[in-house]
């Protein structure tokens, strides 16, 4: 099935089984959340009106510019995490601006757990990170809400790490850990892994490349941009909270262009 067709069969789903409307706002918490692919899924969440507990190790000034224009553009409350999410201490701190700033008023819907800091890291290091978030996570869940996670791999972390199937395994390990005490709390855990991801703007950088003849270039080229964007994993991280998404669990998730 071609991506933009179950783009739009998720969108349809959405229309006639949506979830009871509550006056709580949601929150997603979103690790590697503004650099590259990961801000392309913040700002799916952003857009459908989620307040955001972003983390990233990136530069600080660019992280608080990111934050005020997420805030003034998308009217959401957004909170920073800046630091290493191998840190028990990051997780702390991200747990620690929910459980004060959010717990009595949202409910906590989203965990997106991205790989892309993960290259260099120890599998053992990266396994005790996911499963303390997830745990956390569970703990401050409402099951009648419900909630979902998902972990995300990316493929250039398949052609720069030579553990990339150990990596897999830590998600599975983790998913399999917390398979029924997910289940018992109305949660989904999945793992998501697309064959390409790219950047949302490229269309219009290879137009500013190609030329006129862009259209015709794309046609006769196809396997160039086999792609998907990083907005569509959002969409589909998203479809994954609903109550019909929570029905899928423990799944790795394979998808490409025309999935």
């Amino acid at each position: 099935m071609n991506l933009k067709y179950l783009l739009l069969l998720i969108n349809i789903i959405f229309v006639y089984t949506a979830d009871i409307i509550t006056l709580n706002p949601k929150v997603a918490i979103i690790t590697s959340s503004i650099n590259k692919i990961g801000y392309g899924i913040t700002l799916t969440y952003a857009k459908k009106g989620y307040d955001l507990i972003l983390v990233d190790n990136t530069n600080i000034k660019y992280s608080y510019r990111v934050k005020e224009y997420l805030k003034k553009k998308y009217n959401i409350k957004v909170d920073f995490v800046n630091g290493d999410i191998t840190l028990l201490k990051t997780r702390q701190d991200i747990y620690n601006i929910y459980d004060i700033l959010y717990s009595n008023t949202h409910i906590l819907s989203i965990l997106i757990f991205n790989s892309e800091t993960f290259i260099n890291k120890n599998n053992n290091t990266i396994y005790n990170s996911y499963s303390d978030l997830c745990n956390k996570f569970i703990e401050r869940v409402n099951k009648i809400d419900g909630a979902s996670i998902t972990s995300i791999l990316y493929p250039g972390i398949k052609s720069q790490n030579k553990k990339f199937n150990s990596l897999l395994n830590v998600m599975k390990n983790v998913m399999e850990k917390y398979r029924r005490i997910c289940i018992l709390n109305n949660i989904n855990i999945n793992t998501i892994m697309p064959k390409s991801v790219v950047d949302d703007n490229v269309e219009l950088k290879l137009k500013e490349f190609i030329g006129e003849n862009y259209v015709n270039y794309i046609i006769k080229n196809d396997n160039i941009i086999n792609f998907i964007k990083s907005q569509d994993i959002g969409l589909l991280t998203d479809f994954l909270s609903t109550k019909i998404g929570r029905l899928i669990t423990c799944e790795v998730i394979k998808i490409n262009k025309n999935v």
